[in-house]
């Protein structure tokens, strides 16, 4: 009677490695969806900047380009649902780009006063929960209003002039708001 021993072959030391690799590739991926998620909530893009636009196109060209390869690697019946995969995986990889894109591409520092408005509730911190006050702040650069988290707007406003201090750093694509105060800045 011969027993059969399990093999530790080459082939299951790559298997590992490619799951290593899927595994590591995924953990970065989210740290990206975090960050770009943190981002967000203070980045301000232009209007006529056409981030739907872009998103879409990319998405419809990598799912035609996953439909082809799954066309040529498999049969035909699973066209259909590669077309989706790689267009709906694609949509998720590129929409969160654009707010670390408007990050990264900032190269000026400007300073100015806008004006404002506190409204209760705030905007949501996570899928549950929302921020006590928020403060539309309009942003110069863009000409847009962003809504940010604000603790107690009642210790802040003792001036209540209805204007605020904002310092935004500007790239390209949009504009990111670093700090905003109620009180003239110190330089």
């Amino acid at each position: 009677m011969e027993y059969q021993f399990k093999s530790y072959s080459q082939g299951n030391k790559n298997k590992i490695i490619y799951v290593y690799c899927g595994v590591v590739l995924v953990v970065i991926w989210i740290a990206f969806m975090y960050w770009s998620i943190i981002l967000g909530h203070r980045t301000v893009m232009f209007e006529w900047f056409p981030q739907w636009t872009i998103s879409i196109t990319f998405a419809a060209i990598v799912s035609v380009i996953g439909g082809v390869w799954s066309i040529l690697r498999r049969p035909l019946k699973h066209a259909f649902k590669n077309v989706l995969q790689s267009g709906f995986m694609a949509l998720v990889f590129i929409v969160p780009a654009f707010d670390v894109l408007t990050y990264l591409l900032t190269n000026k520092t400007i300073r100015y006063q806008t004006e404002y408005e506190i409204t209760s509730p705030g905007p949501s911190t996570s899928r549950f929960s929302r921020c006590d006050h928020g403060i539309w702040i309009k942003e110069t650069y863009t000409g847009r209003w962003k809504l940010l988290c604000i603790s107690n707007p009642k210790s802040k406003t003792k001036e209540n002039t209805g204007m605020v201090w904002v310092t935004t750093k500007t790239g390209p694509i949009g504009a990111y708001i670093v700090d905003y105060q109620f009180s003239p800045l110190n330089i």
